[in-house]
């Protein structure tokens, strides 16, 4: 194209050039052809050149035969999102301004980066700090002054937002119990927790490693089965306050600690006696020559020798009378107890028809006085306080107790008269614990002890004279009294009572 101009008298010729190339930048055309879609093609030099086709959202534009420039591809520019206006930029790039009052944010979901629509102080739902303020930015999140946030320590409360950034009041050390057994947690609410550590027991305020034992050492700890209390150790004695190892043997040698033969006491090894704490060996006679060691007959009392009644280890020559004044020593008949004297007028229960008139307390779960076939001093029937099928007293750990008592019983007046009953006791031999009575008319005429039921009485049978001439003239009730006090050491068998006799008119008081 050329162009002529006139110039200070000089005719001057200028000559205009387009590039030679199609992708060099043309002039817009004043026309142009529309496709079969309705989109402008605009006019082109070079078929199969490179060529402008003047929408930025076309690529790779060629241009064709017709010396029209065809779009190869038409850019999607479309986010998805309803916030943003989306534009083609040329050469392939998009622009995608969010609209007035709103923020297109990255957020994590599902492990990925998402870009999300928000309005104007909205939170970002992973940083409570975080917030949507397009008077800053549009596409980034806004660091967030005051409200409430978590900043994921739990030893930290009344967590809150500053510049962005979640902080919290810093409160571990109040957590501390200053206790070896206790993790020192928090609890993630501005409180603190204390649990146990594994294998430790917590007891009384104190900490006591997995298998430490108390100063009785009849208990140890077992976190597998209690972290709070102790557990019974199996296998031992409990003799007075302290429990002995299976196989331990006392200071004498003669005792030994076998808990299938006696969980209360020591008993004697074999071919000895252990009588009141003294070892003897077999044939060794009492102080008093009236009893001697005989293990075939009892390792854990004298038996007595000929002529002479040995009653709990007492020496009594024959023919001496009791002390109720209703029974006398007759070896021949029984060297180990009184024999009733012909003139007293007797009457015993011996429970081989039922209760024969004695009524006791309602049982608490199966446990309590009952009728009983397992142990009888005479024919098969006793009375018995336990519980039949487990053989034991024990209540599930818990302390129990119970009562039986007799019909009326007429004591005629100005005569003596005495209670002789045959007891197997099973039970704890301190007078604290276990505490068995009898009562006549609520009065209590004898109880347990040390004093009046030695431990050599202890898993055997053994008699009993209670006196009852101040009772002379009266109509009285007999009572007995189990308690056990507490609920631990119940494991014995119990306590059996049988050949219940009531004697009268022994003697002229």
């Amino acid at each position: 194209m050329k162009a002529a101009q006139t110039i200070g008298g000089v005719f001057l010729v200028l000559v205009l050039m387009h590039g030679c190339s199609d992708t060099e930048v043309e002039p817009t055309p004043p026309d142009a052809a529309v496709a079969p879609d309705g989109s402008k093609l605009y006019s082109c030099k070079t078929p199969g050149q490179a060529c402008n086709a003047h929408d930025a959202c076309a690529l790779n534009a060629t241009c064709g035969e017709d010396k029209l420039c065809h779009p190869g591809t038409l850019q999607n520019c479309d986010d998805g999102l309803d916030c943003t206006t989306d534009t083609c930029e040329g050469s392939g790039l998009c622009g995608h301004a969010a609209k007035e009052g709103f923020c297109a944010l990255a957020v994590k979901e599902g492990g990925k980066s998402v870009i999300k629509c928000y309005s104007a102080n909205d939170t970002n739902p992973t940083d409570f700090c975080e917030q949507c303020d397009p008077t800053i930015s549009t596409d980034q999140w806004t660091g967030a002054n005051g409200g409430s946030c978590d900043d994921g320590n739990d030893c930290t409360r009344e967590d809150y937002c500053q510049a962005g950034e979640c902080k919290g009041t810093y409160y571990a050390p109040e957590c501390s119990d200053e206790l070896e057994c206790t993790e020192d947690a928090c609890d993630g609410k501005g409180g603190c927790s204390n649990p146990l550590k594994k294998g430790w027991c917590r007891i009384d305020g104190a900490c006591y490693e997995g298998g430490a034992t108390d100063l009785s050492e009849c208990f140890y700890c077992n976190p597998n089965q209690s972290q709070t209390a102790w557990t019974a150790i199996d296998d031992v004695c409990k003799i007075g306050a302290t429990c002995k190892a299976n196989g331990t043997k006392d200071a004498t040698g003669c005792g030994i600690c076998d808990p299938q033969a006696n969980a209360n006491d020591w008993t004697p090894t074999a071919n000895s006696c252990l009588i009141e704490g003294v070892c003897l060996q077999t044939g060794e006679k009492s102080s008093n020559g009236c009893g001697e060691c005989d293990p075939n007959n009892s390792n854990v009392s004298y038996s007595p020798v000929a002529n002479k009644c040995l009653i709990w280890d007492t020496c009594y020559d024959e023919g001496t009378i009791s002390s109720s004044g209703c029974g006398s020593c007759q070896s021949v008949s029984q060297n180990t107890w009184w024999t009733d004297l012909p003139a007293a007028t007797s009457n015993t229960t011996g429970f081989e028809s039922g209760m024969e008139g004695w009524v006791a307390d309602p049982l608490s779960d199966s446990l309590g006085w009952q009728l009983s076939t397992v142990r009888a001093y005479a024919g098969s029937g006793s009375l018995y306080y336990g519980h039949p099928t487990n053989k034991s007293y024990d209540a599930n750990g818990s302390a129990n107790s119970g009562s039986v008592s007799s019909g009326t019983i007429s004591l005629p007046a100005g005569q003596k008269a005495a209670l002789h009953l045959w007891l197997y006791l099973d039970i704890e031999s301190t007078a604290k614990f276990d505490v068995l009575s009898i009562e006549a008319n609520s009065t209590a005429i004898w109880t347990k002890s040390p004093a009046t039921m030695p431990l050599s009485n202890y898993k055997r049978w053994i008699p009993l004279e209670v006196d009852l001439s101040a009772f002379a003239g009266s109509d009285i009730i007999l009572t007995l009294k189990m308690d056990t006090i507490d609920g631990w050491a119940n494991t014995g068998e119990g306590i059996y009572l049988d050949a219940v006799t009531v004697l009268t008119n022994c003697a002229v008081l």
